[in-house]
Order: structure tokens, then sequence, then C-alpha cells
């Protein structure tokens, strides 16, 4: 429950006492704390052992990998390869250099058969040198960083159509209230000599230009 899904130890203790299992399994927060360590523990010394076993009877293969950093706070140095989505790499690191990238992951791939062709991030200039340097490979920036450079430059020159777009629907509404405000003064007043103006023929042409730049 506390690796595969997203729960953690109080919850695993409250799972055991709605269920009435807490008769039968101590559902301290303390003991499923040591429970969740050990666990833990266990699955690392698995996949170190699983790992040496498996890579005698893989065939060489080339890979790209997706690198990137977390902070928990510390830096915590991470690479999947995509295709399997197998986690090569995850290290805390008390830098980011390119130098501890190319480090972490020979480290993490010296038993596996397999040559690094590619490699995708955020383009963080330590993975960059490390990508380029350290493992003379390929590199592709993620999709985010793509969309980003594309919206850069496109964003300013539709923001401007945007805002000109809205100062003419402003003006045309603008138009349309001074229109109607006109012909309700004129028919609130007493009647003059004369042809009245056409203030429904103006009304009429003010709505169509709003229209217009609604539709826009």
């Amino acid at each position: 429950m506390t690796f595969i899904g997203a729960n953690s130890p109080r919850q695993v203790c409250q799972f055991f006492e709605l269920t009435g299992l807490d008769r039968f399994v101590a559902s301290s927060y303390g003991s499923q704390q040591k429970v969740s360590v050990q666990m833990e523990e266990s699955i690392i010394e698995f996949s170190k052992e699983e790992t040496s076993c498996l890579a005698k009877g893989m065939k060489p293969k080339e890979i790209t990998v997706c690198e990137d950093e977390t902070f928990h706070p510390e830096t915590c140095l991470v690479a999947i390869e995509p295709n399997a989505n197998y986690i090569l790499l995850e290290k805390y690191s008390g830098d980011r250099k390119g130098s501890d990238w190319t480090l972490a992951m020979e480290e993490a791939v010296k038993e596996l058969p397999v040559k690094i062709i590619q490699s995708t991030s955020d383009e963080g200039k330590g993975i960059l040198h490390h990508v380029k340097k350290g493992l003379g490979a390929h590199h592709s920036p993620d999709i985010f960083h793509i969309q980003h450079e594309i919206v850069k430059g496109t964003s300013g020159p539709l923001a401007k159509k945007t805002q000109n777009v809205r100062l003419t629907l402003e003006k045309a509404s603008e138009e349309v209230n001074r229109c109607m405000d006109k012909k309700v003064k004129y028919d609130s007043r007493e009647p003059l000599p004369g042809r009245p103006p056409q203030f429904n023929m103006k009304i009429k042409k003010a709505l169509l230009k709003e229209t217009e730049a609604l539709q826009v």
C-alpha cells in the first residue's frame, strides 16, 4: 500500500483499525514505520540482486534515457528508460554538475550491456554537459521546453492581436450604448420641429459593427 499506491504508514494504520485487523497486527505508527523502512530496504536489495542476475542474460542494447533532478530538499538525480519505464538511476547527490551526473550514471549502468545514445531532459546546464561530454550522446529537449520556446515566439503577436480585437469590440459596444442613450434622451423630451434623427438606423449600424467584432 505504501509503495504501489500513494499511501503513508498512517493510512495503513487506519486501514488495520477500520478492518479490525489491528487485533492481529500491530497498528501503531511506530510499528508500521519500521515495517515500511524494512520493506524499502528489501526492495532496494532485491533490485540490486535481480539487476545483476538478469543483466547476464540481456542482449546488448542501445537506449534513450530521460533525466531530471528532484529536490526533497536534497538533490536527487533521476533517470528512466522510457520504453520500459525502468528506473535506471535514483540517487541523492551533493551537487548536480555534469561530472556528478556522469559518475552516477556510470555506476547505474555498469552491470547492464547498454549504450546510452540519447538523453531527453529540461536542458539544465549540468545535464547537457554530462550528455555531450560524459556520454557522448545526442540530447533532445523535452516537449514542454519545445512548446515553451514556440510560445515565447508567438505569444507576443497573438496577445497584440487579441488586445486589438478587444479594443475594437469595446469601441463598438460603447457606440451602441451611445446611440441608444441619445434615442432615449430624445424620446424623453418634448418633440422638436423638423424630422427626427434616424436613431434606429444608427443603432442598427452600431449593432452590426458590434456583431462583426464579436465574430473575429
